[in-house]
């Protein structure tokens, strides 16, 4: 069954399904990272160098280009966690798009403490950019800007370098909270 209803001045259909959505809040965290997770996604890991020069890190599935003219993307950080702290103190940053496998190295960046530099090789540039030594596609940002949202800090950098290995590989995505490369679905390989 479906009625009509208005969106920026146009008639629209609105199926019996959107309207059985949750009334608000009436969902919880786990409800609501499932239903995020119908949402594919790259995988990113951003790094920094800490105040000892160590590697800082975290994966983040939350990235997104801004603009090109400036050249700006947004990747988004709990405030809780360590490399918050240490972007903050830095103003600059990597994101490293990653490749189909590399899932050991996103789940390494995502799980909580650690030492990020036993993850994989890596290298400060000549520039101060922490690098890691393979990736699917590299930006060196500087941060630009810094918005609220919720419980993670909004991050828009200012790009100022750019990396590819341009070698065939697939890019990882997540999907329902599995990680795999883009030409897989359901662990099987697509043509």
């Amino acid at each position: 069954m479906s009625r009509l209803g208005r969106a920026g001045g146009r008639a629209v259909a609105v199926t019996a399904d959107a309207q059985a959505s949750s009334p608000a809040g009436a969902f919880g965290e786990t409800e609501f990272r499932r239903i995020l997770g119908q949402f594919a996604t790259g995988v990113t890991i951003v790094t920094i160098v800490d105040q000892a020069g160590g590697l800082s890190g975290f994966t983040a599935s939350a990235f997104s280009p801004v603009s090109l003219d400036p050249p700006l993307v947004l990747v988004c950080v709990k405030y809780a966690a360590r490399s918050y702290r240490h972007l903050r103190q830095r103003q600059a940053f990597t994101v490293h798009i990653l490749d189909g496998d590399q899932t050991r190295i996103a789940h390494s960046f995502a799980a909580p403490g650690g030492d990020r530099s036993l993850a994989c090789d890596w290298r400060v540039n000549e520039r101060g950019f922490p690098i890691l030594s393979e990736f699917h596609a590299a930006l060196e940002c500087r941060l630009f800007r810094e918005y609220e949202g919720g419980d993670h800090a909004i991050i828009v950098g200012k790009v100022e370098s750019i990396h590819a290995h341009s070698d065939g590989r697939d890019p990882l995505v997540s999907y329902k909270g599995r990680l795999f490369p883009l030409g897989q679905v359901g662990g099987a390989r697509q043509a």
